[in-house]
């Protein structure tokens, strides 16, 4: 696992620094002005373009290492969709607030609250679609179950429903 979230946070660093870069330019561009990789608060803050836009670009990789690697949280076997898609879901929500405040993302309280809103609505619309296709999966394997049972010989269904009902218990007991 721990190779599985190295992986992951890698591309996620790298997905981060892209969509991290496209948002600030498409937040920052205007008619009149020129395009930024950053935004007017973080170069406030810094006083130098070069360290605003490396400061964005790093910080925005960070997030969508952490976004990624908490994917790993549906790998989890004995977790149900639920505790696995809330879980994700609290990662990214308690990394997001600290860093739209620094990098300029974000200006106050309500436009924090606005983003995980939407974050919120995403994360139900993704938890109700991998639900519908998880339950699709199973109807699919249950057919496929029923089918093979069909199949066998009356004494080997036996056996086979007798195993699937209890598998640990031995015959007589």
């Amino acid at each position: 696992m721990k190779k599985s979230i190295l992986i992951r946070a890698g591309i996620g660093f790298l997905m981060g620094m892209a969509v991290g870069n496209i948002i600030a330019v498409l937040t920052t561009c205007s008619a009149d002005g020129p395009v930024q990789f950053y935004s007017d608060f973080l170069l406030e803050r810094t006083g130098s373009a070069a360290v605003a836009a490396l400061l964005q670009t790093l910080l925005s990789g960070v997030y969508g290492a952490v976004s990624m690697a908490g994917t790993v949280t549906y790998e989890v076997e004995q977790w149900s969709l639920v505790r696995a898609t809330l879980t994700h879901y609290l990662i990214i929500v308690l990394c997001y607030p600290p860093l739209a405040l620094l990098l300029g993302w974000s200006s106050d309280v309500w436009e924090i609250l606005i983003a995980i809103g939407i974050m919120t609505a995403a994360f139900f619309l993704i938890w109700l679609i991998m639900a519908a296709i998880y339950r699709r999966q199973v109807q699919k394997l249950n057919e496929m179950n029923r089918a093979q049972m069909e199949d066998l010989p009356s004494e080997e269904k036996e056996r086979e429903q007798d195993r699937s009902v209890a598998p640990d218990r031995k015959e007589g007991e």
